[in-house]
């Protein structure tokens, strides 16, 4: 299979109605590609920021109790 029956096949599959060519269709599952990584890279961020409260947060009870002995 040729590059360009992939990409005509790929165009049929994601825009039915418009012809892209290989370029278009490799710069767009290149930005396709860059969004994944930034998506994942923010999840990635905010999962750590939510672990650093839990622990926050499950610390705070037991340091009145160590303070009021």
């Amino acid at each position: 299979m040729t590059p360009e029956e992939i990409a005509r096949i790929a165009t049929e599959a994601l825009a039915p109605n418009t012809s892209l060519n290989l370029d278009q269709l490799s710069a767009l599952v290149c930005l396709l590609a860059i969004s994944v990584v930034l998506l994942v890279m923010g999840m990635g961020y905010q999962i750590a920021r939510l672990e650093r409260r839990v622990k926050q947060l499950e610390a705070a009870p037991a340091a009145p109790a160590a303070a009021g002995e």
